[in-house]
């Protein structure tokens, strides 16, 4: 969560365009299946963020790339190769008015039941704790927008742009 809302501040802030990966996933499941966080899917996509990257930098010297389709471990691969700033948003706790209230720039909970948000969150927490895990790993940038998510969300932010 946040990671549209980040990047929509750096485009206009900083006019650097993003690509969303949620968009791209989605293809890669099923018609109707939902596409969430997951290591195996972001296995299957990093070959396709691999070239997208490997083409993008000859081109844009700044680009960003959100979504949920890559782990700390493919950006550290991603690091090895290029110069990619990164940061990686979880919450470790989050309530469905949460989810709400900070769909700031796209409003994708718009059409969205109350079950669905319970699960949003659930899967949000779950997802959070691996991939906190994983950027400790790796070494690698992770913010916890569970408290005080505006302060937080500036910390990412500083992030990139420092």
């Amino acid at each position: 969560m946040g990671k549209s809302s980040l990047a929509q501040l750096m485009l206009k802030d900083h006019a650097i365009p993003y690509v969303s990966t949620d968009g791209l996933t989605v293809m890669l499941k099923p018609v109707g299946q939902p596409s969430f966080y997951s290591p195996r899917k972001s296995d299957k996509f990093f070959p396709y963020l691999e070239l997208f990257i490997s083409r993008i930098v000859k081109t844009a010297p700044d680009y960003i790339i959100e979504g949920d389709a890559f782990s700390p471990k493919h950006v550290k691969d991603l690091q090895n190769k290029y110069d990619i700033k990164c940061v990686f948003l979880t919450m470790s706790s989050v309530d469905p008015r949460t989810v709400v209230s900070n769909a700031k720039y796209d409003k994708w909970t718009d059409e969205a039941t109350a079950e669905q948000l319970d699960d949003l969150c659930s899967r949000i927490v779950k997802a959070s704790k691996e991939l906190n895990s994983m950027c400790v790993k790796e070494n690698i940038p992770c913010i916890d927008l569970a408290y005080d998510y505006d302060k937080q969300f500036r910390e990412a932010y500083s992030k990139l742009v420092d």
